[in-house]
């Protein structure tokens, strides 16, 4: 007997294409799109999500909305809105704006739908999920709630928003007959002066795709009389017989803590690269033009005058003002947690007392999950150097760690009288010395976060140390 009735479908969430689908939009947002960025890539991630993502809501929705009644034509009214909410957000302005500025007010970060009305042809896999759901037949019996709603968690959080493509900035650069055209992966800008000054263009059916391992290598470009040499974060070289060299440019590198900032608190998915990416000579000028990523353009006049032009929504960028508490924020979560988890130590004098075992194990696995995320935080999901909807996964973990270590230093600090003296004095001091390497980070002292994040964790564990034995001290007197 068929029993594809809405609550009997539960099941369809572990069958092997639902599944698939989640891999496939895994494996093409944080694998395929990096290493092989192009218009392929960019649409498999919106075929393989619009497959499983109806599946998802709608157990959801039979799950928790209506767990003790049916769901009668549910599924066409998940489908269906999906469906109309998917086209509307690739075809509308307004509506992608909308939404994609309040997934980055929940998100705490910005994010991006991408504007693309080409995308809707993905509604073929909307089609094919629905003729899959409706199609199967599965057990009478409901799966199990807890069960139902993890697996619906860990899928959904693979699809918090549709991540746009990664954001080079100007990375390409070309001449046609309409004069020197600059394109980034969303749009494209006309000069028709030598590149001091750029419009919109719509005449350019090339899109760019900058490949970010190749740009690194040094490039030879021709003009008029004149031989340039560039690549990426290095001078630009002049020459007019291509034999004795002449630094005309030098750049001032760009330090990890300034591109993180830019990164975090702009819209889109920027990725932040040293320019030149490419560069052109406009024939009409003379002009050598060259393509500067998130900065614009780079333009050297005939004259030897050299010029920064803003592109579009790309120009020179003001990196010495970075807000470092808006950067270190959750680096400053963590600081807290810290300077509890040294007073905390691995919870022993507060176990030392416990008659019963479970008290005792439960302090201690308390004690242990709060150093495990902590741990995570601070060098898997390192708060300051995650952007997009991860930043939102890593202010939850920061969060998180927080809270456990607030609930262990309670358990293990709370009846300890001789403690208590010292205790906000002490925790204040260890987090201090827990956050000032991230400080020094952020103001280009410490170069790398790597090297931050490690001296903040030595920190912390040589104020463990000293708390401890400092507590077998006190003990001793008691």
């Amino acid at each position: 007997m068929q029993t594809n009735t809405p609550s009997a479908k539960q099941a369809i969430l572990f069958h092997p294409l639902a599944w698939g689908a989640v891999v496939v939009y895994f494996a093409n947002e944080f694998v395929l799109q990096r290493w092989m960025p192009s218009q392929i890539t960019g649409k498999v991630s919106d075929f393989a999500w619009l497959f499983f993502a109806p599946i998802v809501v709608y157990v959801f929705i039979d799950t928790v909305v209506f767990p003790r009644s049916t769901f009668k034509w549910g599924d066409v009214f998940v489908w269906g809105g999906i469906g109309f909410g998917f086209a509307l957000l690739k075809i509308s302005p307004v509506a992608n704006r909308i939404v994609s500025e309040a997934i980055g007010y929940l998100l705490g970060a910005p994010a991006a739908i991408a504007l693309d009305p080409a995308d809707t042809i993905a509604i073929i896999a909307l089609g094919a999920s629905f003729v899959f759901f409706r199609s199967r037949e599965w057990p009478r019996e409901r799966l199990p709630r807890p069960v139902l709603l993890a697996t619906a968690c860990v899928v959904t959080s693979l699809t918090l928003a549709d991540v746009a493509a990664p954001d080079y900035g100007i990375a390409c650069l070309t001449v046609n007959d309409d004069g020197v055209v600059a394109s980034s992966v969303y749009a494209s800008y006309l000069s028709q002066d030598g590149g001091e000054t750029w419009r919109g263009y719509e005449g350019n059916d090339e899109q760019c795709w900058y490949d970010a391992e190749k740009g690194n290598a040094s490039r030879l470009l021709e003009g008029d009389g004149v031989y340039v040499l560039f690549s990426p974060g290095k001078p630009i070289q002049i020459s007019t017989d291509a034999k004795s060299w002449k630094v005309e440019y030098a750049f001032v590198p760009t330090t990890e803590a300034q591109g993180a900032y830019y990164m975090k608190y702009h819209s889109g998915s920027p990725v932040i690269l040293q320019g030149p990416l490419d560069a052109v000579v406009d024939p009409v000028t003379g002009n050598i033009i060259f393509a500067m990523g998130h900065e614009g353009v780079l333009v050297r006049k005939s004259e030897k005058e050299w010029k920064w032009v803003t592109v579009g929504e790309y120009h020179r960028l003001a990196y010495q003002d970075i807000k470092w508490y808006y950067l270190l924020r959750g680096e400053f979560i963590l600081a807290l947690a810290a300077g509890l988890l040294s007073l905390v130590g691995l919870g022993r004098q507060a176990t030392s007392g416990q008659k019963s075992k479970w008290k005792r194990t439960g302090i201690v696995a308390l004690v242990a999950l709060a150093w495990i995320l902590l741990v995570f935080s601070m060098f898997l999901l390192p708060p300051a150097m995650v952007f997009g909807y991860n930043s939102s996964i890593s202010g939850f973990v920061a969060m998180t760690t927080a809270l456990v270590t607030v609930i262990a230093s309670v358990l293990v600090l709370g009846k300890k009288q001789y403690m208590r003296r010292e205790l906000v004095f002490s925790g204040l001091v260890f987090a201090a010395l827990f956050f000032t390497p991230y400080m020094l980070w952020a103001h280009n002292v410490v170069r790398s976060y790597s090297t931050a994040a490690f001296l903040a964790f030595s920190s912390l564990i040589g104020g463990t140390i000293w708390r401890y034995w400092n507590e077998r001290k006190a003990v001793s007197r008691f």
